[in-house]
């Protein structure tokens, strides 16, 4: 049987999935010492929890990377999940190890089913969000070419594309993750250093450019992977983000 250790990265409580591949990690610590989830915490060993209102969960993904051993290593969030099962509850759905183990036989890494937006790029899409500022995409074309000039091709057809897979999900062989972030590290730290925050709202000081970097990475390795649907515990407002995207998109709306 294989060690598959999915970390969870919460910053609040919540139910948690109960089959034992799951790991809790409570992200963010170092900068809520006083809050006690009753989970690991990303402060602990090497790690760049003091970081968290800017890296989001990528906090506990340096933390696995640094600090768990497992033969699998993956990312969910408390709010969710990759989907096993199509039928049952939520919590039911949610993959179990028997259906992990199944198809990581067949394949390397898995990955959430590809987030499509047929009307604008991923380019666009980042542009037009409220929530993000247009200078990260060019600073981060010019780090991963100065520093990962291979990966250089692979983000610009990303960034140009209709599609990609996001929330930074993913479960993937140990070797894979560790060559994963191994770039995705040496890039985002990069960033973390050049960037400019000055005047920026709270939510534009998160780095959602990283969101990019699994697909610019999958891309350059010609690595294999199996999309799995999600699960949600929270209400997504599918329809107020379509309108949204339609503002945006004719430029009606930006903030």
């Amino acid at each position: 049987m294989k060690d598959i250790k999915i970390v969870v990265a919460t910053h609040k409580p919540y139910r948690m999935p109960e089959d034992a591949m799951y790991f809790p990690l409570q992200v963010g610590k170092a900068n809520h010492p006083d809050v006690d989830l009753g989970f690991a915490c990303d402060d602990m060993g090497d790690n760049i929890s003091a970081g968290n209102d800017r890296f989001n969960e990528l906090t506990a993904i340096y933390w696995a990377w640094k600090n768990l051993k497992g033969d699998y290593i993956g990312l969910a969030h408390y709010r969710r999940h990759f989907q096993g099962k199509r039928w049952g509850d939520k919590w039911e759905r949610v993959l179990g190890r028997e259906q992990a183990e199944a198809l990581l036989r067949k394949t390397d890494v898995i990955v959430p089913r590809r987030r499509r937006y047929y009307i604008e790029t991923m380019r666009s899409h980042y542009e037009h969000s409220p929530h993000t500022v247009n200078a990260d995409i060019e600073l981060m074309g010019s780090i991963i070419r100065e520093r990962q000039p291979a990966y250089a091709p692979a983000f610009s057809q990303v960034m140009n594309g209709m599609s990609a897979h996001m929330c930074n999900m993913f479960i993937m062989k140990r070797e894979l993750f560790d060559q994963y972030c191994a770039f995705l590290f040496d890039v985002m730290l990069e960033f973390d250093r050049r960037v400019d925050l000055t005047g920026r709202r709270p939510i534009q000081k998160r780095f959602f450019i990283s969101e990019f970097m699994l697909d610019v990475w999958l891309r350059t390795n010609g690595v294999k992977y199996r999309e799995l649907p999600l699960v949600y515990f929270e209400s997504q407002y599918w329809l107020h983000r379509i309108k949204m995207l339609i503002l945006r998109r004719l430029g009606l709306k930006r903030s």
